[in-house]
């Protein structure tokens, strides 16, 4: 899918670009944290850049959370 999509379909939400480093899972316990940069999205828009923020949950509501996942070579 390619990047116009993905952020012309969302209303809110964040447009991951990488992972900034090494993160911590802990698969027994179902937990994650990773850090990561890009953009917040709004109405279908990149409104500011995200860095130096921390993704953090559980890996099955990371996994049944997504909305769609893109691919840009």
């Amino acid at each position: 899918m390619a990047v116009a999509s993905l952020l012309g379909d969302m209303a809110r939400g964040y447009y991951l670009l990488d992972a900034t480093d090494g993160g911590r899972f802990d698969l027994a316990a179902d937990e994650f944290a990773l850090p990561v940069c890009g953009f917040a999205v709004h109405n279908g828009r990149a409104t500011a850049p995200v860095s130096g923020a921390w993704l953090c949950g559980s890996v099955g509501g990371l996994l049944r959370g997504l909305q769609a996942v893109g691919r840009d070579l």
